[in-house]
């Protein structure tokens, strides 16, 4: 994972760049403060916003410094009055922090001497707080002491003069050092009101030495409101009085904000950037503009996004267009409300929940939302109330009846977060539970050399059905790599226990079960090769007995072009794939390697063993007749056979069933000996479960569910 940021201001130096331009605007407050005479001390401020960028400026001013000569630099003495915590202790923490800064210079006589006046000065207000020993200045005050040659004097025991008298001393020392002391105070808009108040007070009252220039970094607004709170009506014309020079930082441009997001883009991981959707820069594009370039206001707003990117992103890399990612993780730091109320009930935004079927037009569910999206905005500032709601509708078209966003399907294969499923991998962070990898399926389509790996991992996490819908979606928005080869590999894992697996969970009137969508896929992919190419491959396809089930449906797929079912007309002739000789030919090659692995029985490891059976029997039925004595003649083979043609269809109610009558006991064998050994077969006790209620369905010819067993006249 890429380095977070620590809210770190930048250096302005190649590896921590100055993005916004404003190493001029820092020179200048560099060189005016040499400027400035010594005779007396300066305040100057320096004012902008939360997170503009204050403390780069001042890091940039000390840069400025370090490249003059030595003899020519400032004391730097950087005073950070947040770190003190106390406003009983902030005079006395600044003066040993300023002494220490100037008992470290080059000329130790009169940088020490300087430095003990400011440390006697400080024991004025509280002489016990510094002895040696004491913290949390005194690792610093006993390195100054003993650079004075003072180290078995205790500052107590130093003599008590008047605050007059001390300040006095001290700027006799600061006269006899003869340096420019620029001291820094940054963060002051972070203190609690009453240190607000204590350091304006300091710099006025205190601090106020010859030679000594303040800069001061605040936030106007919050400094002013608490002088106010501390009786002080005319906060602006005294903070005029305290800081001579008020300075106000350059206002940041929407193209400075853009090239810091575009510096933080290009510091992502190579693979994250990746395209793994079409047209991601017009995404990128769509957001910006649709309310990101007025969300995103600071550059401290970009450094948080990034960190929260950083985290999250990982493990949605490739399953989440990452200009969708980037727009919910601008809305989770700048409208946290909205956001959580979208983690909470994404029906408000996208119409139904993730992994929920609801019957719901989403329509109605939307606006049946309408208030509790309100209550969420209300939350948001005013100033970005209305771009968090345009924001909204970009992301969620729903939201917008006028909107030509990308829905449903397509949504899904762009990656974006209206798709129910992509969302919920954004606001999880990675794939929950139960879900496929939708990265994975696209690099199965353009990855030849890393198919069956990814299948292996696929199988192991018990994902295939899904992983086979991703790749259903993904297919179809591109072109897919040796299409023989993915055909290949898809009907060999229908053929195993996964497949098998996946092919017997539980579906409803919504799914139509792994075998048939990866058919279907292996269609699609085939519609899109040229008819000569497409002969070849699909003939492989069925004339391969490592893909039986796959071939089962692909023979089904030729037959109903050419009209060989009742209720499917016959295609154009220039639409079919085959012409009736070539299919001919085919069907019976296919038919003869079916035979052959009847025979061996391995016809009974395919997961739709059935299928094959059904389809033999209505092409080939002489085939079919040719090996079924073997399979009524003994115990096993029969009751794998009945297994295997058992399964009629599958409904909502029960899942599959059985339903034989007359005529199709006889294409499978002959109505009377089968119904004979089924009869032999339901007397031995051990036939039980699925098995035994087939075989009752085979005497009966009822509608009967394989799994409980319960007959039904009802023909759903």
């Amino acid at each position: 994972m890429a380095q977070q940021h620590t809210d770190e201001p930048i250096q302005g130096t190649p590896e921590s760049p100055d993005l916004l331009k404003r190493e001029r605007f820092a020179s200048l407050i560099a060189e005016s403060i040499l400027l400035l005479p010594k005779e007396s001390g300066f305040v100057m401020s320096l004012e902008g916003p939360w997170g503009y960028g204050k403390t780069s400026i001042l890091n940039m001013v000390a840069r400025h410094y370090d490249q003059l000569p030595k003899e020519e630099r400032p004391i730097i003495c950087s005073f950070n009055p947040w770190m003190v915590g106390n406003a009983d202790t902030l005079v006395q923490s600044f003066l040993v922090q300023l002494a220490a800064a100037i008992g470290l210079i080059d000329n130790v006589k009169s940088g020490a001497k300087a430095a003990k006046e400011l440390l006697s000065y400080s024991s004025v207000f509280t002489a016990l707080k510094f002895i040696p020993g004491a913290e949390p200045w005194a690792s610093i005050v006993k390195g100054v002491i003993e650079a004075a040659g003072t180290a078995s004097e205790k500052i107590s025991d130093l003599k008590k003069l008047n605050v007059e008298q001390q300040r006095s001393a001290v700027v006799t020392a600061l006269g006899e050092l003869d340096r420019r002391i620029v001291v820094f105070v940054d963060d002051l808009d972070r203190l609690p009101p009453s240190e607000v108040f204590a350091m304006v007070r300091l710099v006025k009252a205190v601090g106020d030495f010859p030679g000594v220039v303040y800069l001061l970094c605040f936030e106007p607004g919050y400094v002013q409101e608490t002088l106010k709170s501390h009786g002080i009506e005319s906060a602006g014309e005294y903070l005029d009085k305290v800081v001579q020079t008020r300075l106000t930082l350059p206002q940041i441009s929407k193209d400075d904000l853009v090239a810091i997001l575009n510096h933080e883009l290009d510091k992502l991981p190579e693979a994250a950037k990746k395209e793994y959707f079409q047209k991601l820069a017009d995404r990128h594009n769509e957001l910006y503009f649709a309310g990101l370039r007025n969300l995103l206001e600071t550059p401290r707003d970009i450094k948080r996004l990034f960190n929260r990117l950083r985290f999250v992103e990982p493990g949605c890399r490739g399953e989440v267009n990452l200009a969708d990612l980037i727009a919910l993780e601008t809305l989770a730091i700048k409208a946290p409300s909205v956001f959580q109320q979208i983690r909470e009930c994404p029906a408000a935004y996208i119409g139904k929940n993730p992994g929920e079927i609801s019957f719901k037009e989403t329509k109605e569910v939307i606006k049946g939302h309408e208030g509790t999206r309100e209550k969420a905005l209300a939350s948001v500032p005013d100033r970005l109330k209305g771009s968090v709601a345009e924001l909204l509708k970009e992301l969620f078209p729903l939201l917008d009846e006028h909107s030509f966003g990308s829905t449903g399907e397509l949504a899904r294969t762009r990656g974006l977060i209206n798709s129910p499923d992509r969302l919920l991998i954004a606001l999880s962070a990675g794939l929950p539970s139960g879900e496929a990898s939708y990265a994975a399926a696209v690099e199965f389509l353009h990855t030849p050399s890393e198919r069956q790996q990814t299948i292996n991992a696929v199988c192991e996490a018990g994902t295939l059905k899904r992983f086979i819908e991703h790749l259903r979606f993904a297919q179809k928005d591109t072109e897919v790599e040796d299409v023989q080869d993915a055909a290949k590999i898809l009907g060999k894992v229908l053929d195993t226990p996964a497949g098998a697996a996946a092919e017997n969970v539980s579906v409803g009137f919504l799914d139509s079960g792994i075998c048939r969508n990866t058919w279907w896929l292996v269609n699609s992919m085939l519609e899109k090769l040229p008819s000569d190419q497409r002969q070849l491959v699909l003939t492989e396809i069925i004339i391969n007995p490592e893909v039986l089930t796959l071939g089962g449906h692909a023979i089904s797929a030729l037959h109903l072009q050419h009209g060989a079912f009742s209720d499917e007309k016959a295609w154009p002739e220039d639409k079919r794939w085959s012409n009736a000789e070539v299919l001919q030919e085919i069907t019976t090659k296919w038919a003869q390697m079916v035979v052959h692995e009847v025979r061996s029985g391995l016809v009974f490891k395919a997961t739709q063993s059935g299928l094959v059976f059904s389809r033999l029997k209505r092409f080939q039925p002489d085939d079919l007749l040719s090996v079924v004595q073997d399979l009524l003649s003994s115990d096993s083979n029969f009751d794998q056979y009945a297994l295997a043609i058992g399964c009629y269809g599958s409904d909502s109610v029960g899942g599959k069933y059985s339903k034989f009558s007359d005529d199709d006991l006889e294409g499978f064998g002959g109505a009377e000996v089968i119904k004979k050994r089924a009869t032999e077969r339901l007397q031995d006790p051990t036939v039980v479960g699925e098995l035994r209620n087939i075989l009752s369905a085979m005497l009966s010819g009822k509608k009967t569910y394989i799994t409980s067993g319960t007959e039904t006249s009802d023909d759903w």
